[in-house]
C-alpha cells in the first residue's frame, strides 16, 4: 500500500498545477508573442497529430498504475517495453504529419522534425503512469519542471534566437530531459524490479482493453484535423489554441481529486469522495470565473491578435467546467473495478466492466461530437470567418459535454454515497460571481489595453489577484469547510517546520 493521503496530495498537486499553470502561461506568452498565427497554427497542429502516435502507449502504461497501486513490481518491465514501442509511434507520426501537410498550410518540415519528441514523450507517459499508482503529486512535481524549464529555453531559442516552431520544439525536448530526471528519482524504488516477460505477455493479451479508451480520445482529437483539412489552413487553429490555453485554467483544479484513483485501486472507497468533490468546487467555479471575467484581457496579454476570440472562451470555459467534473466521475467508476485483479477472467467478463462501458460511453458522445463538427463546418464554411467557425466549434464542443456530465453524475449516485453539497457550493458560485465580476467590472475602467507587455501583464494579474484574495477572505468567513481547510493546511506547514 502506498498510504495516499487525498486531500493532502491533491492539495500539493493543485497548488504545483497554479504554478504550472503560471509557468506555462509565461512560455505560451513567449511563443504567441514570437511567433505568426500561422507559426502558432502549426504548432497547434504538431501537438494534435502527437496525440496519435502516443496511442499505442496505454497499452503498457495504463496496467502500470493499476499495477504498481496494487503493489505488483511492473515499472521496469513497462519503462522497457514502452521505449521499444515508441519506434512504432514514430512512424505513425510521420505518416499521418505527410498526410495532414498536403491538405493544410502548415510547415511540412517542421511537423516532420517534431517526431524527435515522440520517444522522450512515451518514457515520460510511462514514468507518469508508475508514479501515479503511489506517489501522485510526483507527476505534478514533473510537469512542474517541464512548464518552468521551457521558459529559459523558449526565452534562448524562439525569443532571442528566432528559430519560431523549431525552437518550440528544441525546447521541449530539452526540458523533457528533465523531466525524465525528475520523474526517474521519484519513480526509482519501482523501477530495481527485473524484467519481467510475464507482465508483458498480459498487457499484450489485454492491449484491446488499455487502449480502448485511448482510441475513443483520439475520437475527440479528430476535431484538429477535421478543422484543419476542411478548412484548408491551420490559422483558426491558432485561435482555437489561444482560447483553450484560457478556458483550460479551471482544469487545474482536477489536480485535488487526482489521488482519488489510486486511493480507491488500493480497496478504500467510502467517507472522502463527497468531500473531495466539494473542495474541488472550491477552487474549479473561482478558476473557471477568470477566465470568463478576463478573457478578453488574457487574450490581449497572449496577443492582441487573439483578442477577438473572448466570446469562444466563455463556451470553452463551460465546457471545460463540466468536463473536469465527468473526467473525475469516470476515472473513479473504473478506479473501483475489480476485474483485472481477479484470477481467469474472460472476455465476457471485460466487456461488462466499467473498464469498457465507461469508454464506450465516451465513445458515443465523441463520435457525435465529430459528426455535428463535420457537417456544421460544411454547412458554414462559404459564408463565414474562422473566428465564427471557431464560435460554432466551441458551442457543439459544450452542448454534446452536457448529456456525458448527467450520465457520469447519475453512475456516480449509483456507485457511491455521493452527491454534491449544493449548499455550499451555491456559496462558492456565488461568492465567485461577486467578487470576480466587481474587480473584472474595475479593470475595465483602469486596465489600458494598449499598454506595453511587461506593464499590462503585472497589472492585470494584480486585478485577478485582487479577486482570488477577496474570494479566499469571504469564504473563510462564511463556510465553515473553508475555515477548516486554512486550519489543516497552517497545522501542516507548522509540522514540517517542526520535522
Amino acid at each position: 500500500m502506498s498510504n495516499i493521503r487525498v486531500t493532502y496530495s491533491g492539495l500539493i498537486q493543485f497548488v504545483v498545477g497554479l504554478i504550472i499553470i503560471i509557468a506555462g502561461f509565461v512560455s505560451t506568452l513567449i511563443v504567441t508573442r514570437s511567433l505568426t498565427v500561422e507559426e502558432f497554427g502549426t504548432w497547434r497542429l504538431i501537438l494534435g497529430v502527437i496525440v496519435y502516435a502516443l496511442a499505442i502507449q496505454p497499452m503498457i502504461s495504463f496496467w502500470s498504475t493499476r499495477e504498481i497501486a496494487r503493489g505488483i513490481e511492473s515499472g521496469k518491465t513497462a519503462i522497457i517495453s514502452n521505449t521499444m514501442l515508441s519506434s512504432v509511434g514514430i512512424i505513425i507520426y510521420v505518416a499521418i504529419a505527410f498526410l495532414t501537410s498536403e491538405y493544410t498550410d502548415a510547415d511540412r518540415e517542421a511537423l516532420i522534425f517534431a517526431c524527435i519528441l515522440i520517444p522522450i514523450m512515451f518514457v515520460a507517459g510511462t514514468l507518469n503512469a508508475i508514479n501515479y499508482g503511489w506517489k501522485p503529486q510526483a507527476v505534478a512535481y514533473g510537469y512542474l519542471v517541464l512548464e518552468i524549464g521551457k521558459i529559459p529555453l523558449l526565452l534562448i531559442t524562439v525569443y532571442w534566437l528566432e528559430l519560431g516552431i523549431h525552437g518550440i520544439i528544441l525546447s521541449t525536448f530539452i526540458a523533457y530531459v528533465a523531466t525524465l530526471i525528475v520523474l526517474s528519482i521519484f519513480a526509482r524504488e519501482k523501477l530495481v524490479s527485473k524484467f519481467n516477460i510475464k507482465y508483458l505477455k498480459k498487457w499484450f493479451k489485454l492491449f484491446w482493453l488499455s487502449l480502448y479508451p485511448w482510441m475513443v480520445s483520439l475520437i475527440h482529437t479528430l476535431d484538429i484535423l477535421v478543422f484543419s483539412i476542411i478548412t484548408g489552413s491551420v490559422v483558426g487553429l491558432a485561435f482555437y489554441g489561444a482560447s483553450m490555453i484560457v478556458a483550460k485554467l479551471c482544469m487545474s483544479a482536477g489536480q485535488i481529486a487526482e489521488s482519488v484513483y489510486p486511493k480507491l485501486l488500493e480497496g478504500e472507497h467510502s467517507g472522502f469522495i463527497t468531500n473531495n468533490i466539494t473542495l474541488l468546487s472550491y477552487f474549479i467555479i473561482p478558476l473557471a470565473s477568470i477566465s470568463i471575467f478576463f478573457a478578453e484581457e488574457i487574450l490581449f496579454a497572449l496577443n492582441p491578435i487573439y483578442q477577438i476570440a473572448y466570446l469562444v472562451i466563455i463556451f470553452m470555459t463551460i465546457r471545460t467546467f463540466l468536463f473536469t467534473y465527468s473526467m473525475q466521475f469516470a476515472r473513479f467508476l473504473t478506479g473501483i473495478e475489480k476485474v483485472d485483479a481477479r484470477e481467469n477472467q474472460s472476455f465476457t467478463d471485460f466487456i461488462k466492466s466499467k473498464l469498457f462501458s465507461i469508454p464506450t460511453v465516451r465513445l458515443i458522445q465523441y463520435a457525435a461530437y465529430i459528426v455535428t463538427l463535420v457537417i456544421v463546418l460544411f454547412l458554414t464554411l462559404s459564408g463565414s470567418s474562422q473566428i465564427d467557425l471557431i464560435i460554432y466549434w466551441s458551442i457543439i464542443w459544450l452542448i454534446v459535454e452536457i448529456p456525458a456530465f448527467i450520465y457520469f453524475y447519475i453512475a456516480m449516485k449509483k456507485n457511491f454515497k455521493f452527491g454534491f453539497e449544493m449548499k455550499k457550493i451555491t456559496k462558492y458560485f456565488l461568492t465567485s460571481i461577486l467578487v470576480f465580476g466587481f474587480i473584472s467590472m474595475i479593470s475595465k475602467q483602469f486596465l489600458e489595453l494598449n499598454a506595453e507587455i511587461f506593464v499590462f501583464v503585472p497589472n492585470l494579474l494584480m486585478y485577478i489577484g485582487a479577486g482570488v484574495i477577496g474570494y479566499l477572505i469571504i469564504t473563510y468567513f462564511i463556510d465553515s469547510r473553508t475555515k477548516q481547510l486554512f486550519v489543516t493546511v497552517l497545522k501542516e506547514i507548522r509540522s514540517k517546520k517542526v520535522s
